[in-house]
């Protein structure tokens, strides 16, 4: 199955079957969605970049693409703006902070069986902004590009460079960075290369 975010389609996430093009079913969610991120097990995580009518957390709904169901809806100080998986079989969530206006990165266990979160949150070092995509990961370093580094601030910079930085995990202590000209949206392996 396909699932495709459609502009006047919420707060649902519709379901497609790629053979015949046709909409299998809807799945209502909490929001309207704006990204969705896969997970094993035929999970997925769909986010919301605002705050549910009546609430003041923000949401992410846990679908199970297996049943085309809603599983569970959680919620946050921060929107998920990542989800990722350990090769050891662990996965996090990732969430910007700025309901408090911080902007800094938050990762919280997820556990793919119970469909909620587990243990403490994990404050990733001299984090800033959103969208802090992650191209690698092991079980002890995370890869990924950072805005504006040792700049606690949204205001855009053109004389500062940017970051790939190296997180120790689970500590989330910088261990290297590598300036470069802009920000990157996205992150790619290519062999032995990061583009």
């Amino acid at each position: 199955m396909s699932i495709l975010l459609e502009e006047g389609v919420f707060p649902k996430v519709r379901v497609i079957d790629p053979a015949s093009g046709k909409v299998v079913t809807d799945i209502e969610v909490a929001y309207s969605p704006r990204f969705i991120y896969i997970l094993p097990r035929g999970k997925a995580v769909v986010e919301y970049n605002g705050v549910p009518s009546g609430g003041s957390q923000f949401a992410c709904s846990i679908i199970d693409m297996n049943t085309n169901t809603l599983v569970n809806t959680l919620y946050f100080d921060g929107i998920i703006s990542d989800a990722i998986a350990f090769p050891n079989g662990k996965y996090y969530l990732a969430l910007s902070d700025f309901k408090r206006d911080t902007g800094v990165t938050r990762l919280v266990e997820f556990d793919p069986e119970t469909n909620t979160t587990v243990g403490d949150y994990i404050t990733l070092e001299d984090s800033v902004l959103m969208c802090e995509p992650f191209a690698v990961v092991t079980d002890s370093k995370l890869y990924g590009c950072k805005a504006l580094p040792e700049e606690k601030t949204r205001e855009r910079r053109t004389d500062r460079p940017h970051t790939l930085a190296v997180y120790e995990f689970p500590s989330g202590k910088i261990v290297k960075r590598v300036d470069i000209e802009d920000c990157p949206h996205s992150l790619l392996v290519l062999g032995e290369k990061l583009t």
